[in-house]
Parts: C-alpha cells; structure tokens; sequence
C-alpha cells in the first residue's frame, strides 16, 4: 500500500494569500477599538457605534477573501475533473 504525504495544496496564490493575512490583520486591528469601549468604565454610544461600523467592515473585507479562496478552490477542482 502506497502512502502520500496528505499536505492539502494551497488554493490562493502567495499574493491572495498576502491579502488574506492583511485583511485578518485588519479585522483584528478594528477589534480593539470596540474592546476598549466595551471594557470602559462608562461607554460612549457614538464612539462604540463608530468602532463597530469599522469592525463591520474590516470583517466583510475578511469575509470577501475567505470567500473569494472557498471560490477559486471550487472553481480549480470543477477544471481538474
């Protein structure tokens, strides 16, 4: 019986996969703004509304590359068959 090394191959390229780890990045830059609202003694509403519209967003750029990857990878294993 024949064993094979079960590394999985990468779907993104070294670029996309640079703009994965940028956009992970920034979602967890955007998160520390609202922890630091969340946590203080008293929360201002407009500064928290604020901070979660950019968390909003840094998170659908995350999820704009997560899906673009789940896509190419769909798309790549369509064109192998």
């Amino acid at each position: 019986m024949d064993t094979t090394s079960a590394q999985p191959e990468s779907c993104l390229t070294p670029d996309e996969q640079q703009e994965l780890k940028d956009a992970w990045q920034a979602l967890q830059a955007a998160q520390a703004p609202v922890k630091a609202l969340v946590d203080a003694p008293v929360i201002d509403c407009d500064k928290l509304h604020d901070a979660f519209l950019k968390l909003d967003d840094a998170f659908e750029a995350f999820e704009l590359k997560v899906m673009e990857a789940k896509q190419i990878r769909v798309l790549r294993g369509a064109q192998g068959r």
